[in-house]
């Protein structure tokens, strides 16, 4: 008998797997996809299995043998502790390999995954996404973060991929998630439908620049890796947020986040600015550079001199600078954030 019946909650590693989410997500399978007699459903990123646990007992309760569920299942993962994992489950098809790195010509009916979202400042999971309509003939069911309403110049063709295909979206589900990520949501693409997608114009485009002779500011965004999990005890102090009254929040950081991040600064004074302009003003801090690190829901400005970062500053909350911001989320939709792109079209104070 298959472990997946019985072990359906907890893996290895003891964390819990989001059942109640994924439970919610399979509902979109149809029965006749899981009585398909070739059916072939592969789970990237499989981690402890919990997805395909869940649609396997639906299958058996279907009608379909243990046979039928390890025939049709390919559960890969690049951890070798979570693809031991699942073989002593009794799924057979199990890959350990990257799955970015993972050449094949097999093409699935469905592929169904929750990817990694970051890796430095990679975002992974568009290369995942990309790679699973590659891989298969039907669906793709997976959680990731959507703003659409970022114009990233990373996001562009993977929102552009994203829209073409969608077939469903969810509401947020970011309450599963113990991250820095408000955003995230489950969608089904399907690779057969191809909806018309009109090019957006950023509505700030038009938007007459400040003082356009002037030098334009130059933001460091913090580190992606940082702003999320919780404080660590012993960990390393970084700079988490800066809160309303211009308060600094830190957190303590695994040592292991720190040493990966290349967020960091040479400069004498740093300014930091929280990346969420209330009412188009910064809430907005002046430190000397002690050589902390600081996270992604931050800005920072390098300065030469105590005296240039608090002009800087006082220009960043000064009633134009925070018309402009204010003319920009507003523009955009009433956005709350606000990117570094749109903050490198600010100019400096001199």
């Amino acid at each position: 008998m298959m472990r997946f019946i019985t072990d359906l909650s907890k893996g290895i590693l003891g964390k819990p797997d989001p059942v109640e989410m994924w439970e919610q997500i399979i509902t979109h399978i149809p029965d006749s996809v899981l009585l398909k007699k070739d059916l072939k459903i592969l789970f990237p990123a499989c981690g402890h299995g919990t997805e395909a646990d869940l649609i396997a007992r639906r299958m058996l309760k279907l009608g379909r043998t243990a046979d039928d569920v390890k025939k049709s299942f390919y559960l890969l993962d690049k951890f070798k502790v979570f693809t031991n994992e699942v073989l002593r489950k009794g799924y057979t098809n199990v890959i350990t390999a990257d799955f970015l790195d993972w050449d094949t010509d097999i093409k699935f009916d469905y592929v169904i995954m929750s990817p990694p979202y970051t890796k430095g400042r990679v975002m992974l999971y568009v290369y995942f996404f990309k790679k699973a309509l590659e891989l298969s003939k039907d669906k793709v069911i997976t959680v990731l973060p959507i703003n659409f309403a970022s114009k990233h110049d990373k996001l562009k063709f993977h929102h552009q991929r994203l829209k073409t295909h969608l077939v469903y979206q969810s509401e947020n589900i970011s309450h599963y998630f113990k991250t820095g990520y408000d955003n995230i949501f489950y969608v089904i693409a399907d690779v057969n439908v191809e909806n018309e997608v009109v090019e957006e114009v950023d509505p700030i485009s038009n938007l007459e620049i400040l003082y356009p002779k002037r030098e334009r500011l130059k933001p460091i965004k913090g580190d992606t890796d940082i702003a999320r999990g919780e404080d660590v005890k012993e960990g390393i102090k970084t700079i988490w947020k800066v809160h309303s009254g211009d308060k600094v929040l830190y957190k303590h950081v695994e040592p292991e986040k720190v040493s990966k991040s290349n967020k960091s600064s040479n400069a004498n004074y740093l300014v930091i600015v929280n990346h969420t302009p209330s009412k188009g003003k910064f809430n907005c801090v002046v430190l000397p550079n002690t050589g902390m690190h600081w996270s992604m829901w931050t800005f920072a400005f390098e300065c030469d001199t105590e005296e240039e970062a608090n002009n800087l500053k006082s220009w960043l909350q000064s009633n134009e600078i925070v018309s402009y911001i204010n003319k920009m989320l507003t523009l955009r939709n009433k956005q709350f954030t606000i990117s570094k792109a749109m903050i490198e079209t600010l100019p400096n104070y001199k």
